[in-house]
């Protein structure tokens, strides 16, 4: 199964079976390098075919024995491609087209970009669904030793971590690869792509019993011809959001800042400021927090190009192009090209003043009720400090 990521990238999934057979079992043929030499046939449960040509072999309880069924010779023939790899299950392969197409022609997938490049650029990498990144990199065994990790069943969905008898740590089966985390399905430069991948594990399901040999601890993946797969988009909202909402002008850049909710204590409201310059408050769920007072009208993507009415929600009124804006967390300051006013609303019932201040177009207050009598106008050190940062800016523009 192949789901893109961009233009370039995507995820290969693919089901991985050591032994295609129900009962797990695989048959391979003992042999030696002569053509002419004689051959035998044994067949064994796939999880413990690496024990085949161990000395001795060891149960469950630690008791161990000598392997009187030691094979000799060299395996020759395996009637399963796949039976080598560390473990059967779904893998997650990251393929980076572009970056295959540079190296391909050198017949590589993958090249040493130095110790600075090598961990972050890659033709055809795995998704190590335990969030354990150890494939490809080096490490220093007790003699000092360089020694690699070639990857284990905990690297595939899905799998199931076993911990040490005389541990109290507790695991999960692994199910799932997500849009974050350590493993993810971020594209190369780490653009977020919002899907998840999620297996369920079959009804009747074999177990095979793996092992990590990087983390030294005993797993359990589950292995099926057919293992369902589900690709989902999470866009990142918060349950009950209304965001991305329609905001019916076109805003400006860092134009948006948080203040203090007073009916609600301990909640905020988001102001943001469009390039013409107006004001629109929102919950910070992207819920209206009083009746829109005009609407403007904005096209549609579609066919006939057909428009909409776009409700506004505006604090008070366009003042000219804006500049900037800022926040101490109780008021919000914004500035103009043309204009610099204090604008101030009391409360969502209350109704608007402003006045002028120095360098400063526009200040809007959530805090308060206005009495008929002027606005007050207490700007913090940081303010001052804010307000003297788009004056410069202001400033430079005119020069």
């Amino acid at each position: 199964m192949k789901v893109p990521l961009n233009a370039s990238e995507y995820l290969l999934i693919e089901n991985r079976q050591r032994s295609w057979n129900k009962d797990g079992k695989v048959s391979f043929v003992l042999g030696t390098v002569d053509e002419d030499s004689d051959t035998t046939m044994r067949t064994v449960v796939v999880d413990s075919l690496s024990k085949v040509f161990e000395d001795s072999t060891c149960d469950a309880k630690g008791k161990c024995k000598v392997n009187t069924k030691k094979a000799k010779g060299l395996i020759v023939g395996m009637d399963s491609y796949d039976a080598g790899i560390p473990a059967s299950g779904i893998a997650v392969w990251k393929v980076n087209e572009w970056y295959l197409r540079e190296t391909l022609e050198y017949g590589i997938a993958n090249f040493w970009g130095g110790d600075t490049l090598r961990d972050h650029q890659f033709g055809l990498s795995l998704v190590e669904a335990d969030g354990i990144l150890s494939i490809g990199k080096t490490f220093k065994n007790a003699l000092g030793q360089d020694t690699y990790d070639y990857g284990s069943g905990t690297d595939l969905l899905p799998h199931k971590r076993i911990p040490a008898k005389d541990s109290k740590q507790k695991f999960e089966t692994l199910t799932k690869i997500g849009p974050t985390g350590y493993a993810n399905t971020k594209t190369t430069q780490g653009g977020y792509t919002g899907i998840k991948i999620t297996v369920n594990v079959p009804k009747g399901a074999r177990e095979e019993k793996t092992a990590n040999s990087f983390m030294g601890d005993s797993v359990v993946n589950y292995a099926a011809p057919i293992i369902s797969v589900t690709i989902s988009i999470d866009d990142g909202s918060i349950e009950g959001s209304q965001f991305p909402r329609e905001l019916g002008l076109n805003s400006a850049v860092r134009g948006a800042v948080f203040v203090d909710d007073p009916e609600h204590e301990g909640e905020k409201i988001l102001v943001v400021g469009a390039k013409d310059g107006t004001l629109q408050a929102f919950g910070a769920m992207g819920d209206t927090l009083f009746v829109a007072d005009t609407s403007v009208m904005r096209a549609t993507l579609t066919r006939d190009s057909a428009k909409r009415e776009v409700p506004l929600y505006r604090v008070g009124a366009s003042y000219g192009p804006l500049v900037g804006m800022a926040s101490d967390g109780k008021d919000v300051y914004s500035d103009s090209r043309r204009n610099r006013k204090s604008t101030s609303i009391p409360r969502r019932r209350g109704r608007l003043c402003s006045r002028d201040i120095p360098g400063l177009r526009a200040r809007a207050s959530f805090g308060g009720m206005d009495n008929g009598r002027s606005c007050r106008m207490i700007l913090s050190p940081v303010i001052w400090l804010t307000v003297a940062i788009l004056q410069r800016m202001i400033g430079e523009e005119k020069m």
